[in-house]
C-alpha cells in the first residue's frame, strides 16, 4: 500500500464553528428535549407554568451559539500556530 503524508495548514473558522455548533446542538438536544417534555407534562398536570422550560429552550439556543464562537476561536488559534510551527500531519493509505 502506498502511504501519502499530508499536512493540514489551515482551518476555515466559519466551517469549524458550524461543525462544533451542530455537534453541540445534537448532544444538547438529545439530553434536554426529553427533560423539556417532562417539564411541560408536569406543568400541564399541576396547572402551573414552570420557568424551567424556558431555561431549557434558552439552553438549546445559547449552547450552539457558544459552540460556534468557540469553533471560530479554536480555528484562528490553530491557524496562528500552524503558520509558525507547521500543521497536523496525517497519513493516507491507498
Amino acid at each position: 500500500m502506498k502511504k501519502i503524508t499530508k499536512e493540514i495548514k489551515y482551518l476555515e473558522p466559519a466551517s469549524l464553528g458550524k461543525v462544533i455548533a451542530a455537534i453541540v446542538f445534537g448532544i444538547t438536544s438529545l439530553l434536554l428535549i426529553p427533560i423539556f417534555f417532562i417539564i411541560i407534562k408536569t406543568s400541564i398536570i399541576n396547572k402551573h407554568f414552570d420557568f424551567k422550560s424556558l431555561y431549557v429552550l434558552f439552553t438549546l439556543v445559547v449552547h450552539p451559539v457558544l459552540g460556534y464562537i468557540l469553533g471560530v476561536i479554536i480555528a484562528n488559534i490553530y491557524n496562528l500556530f500552524s503558520k509558525k510551527f507547521g500543521g497536523l500531519e496525517i497519513i493516507l493509505e491507498d
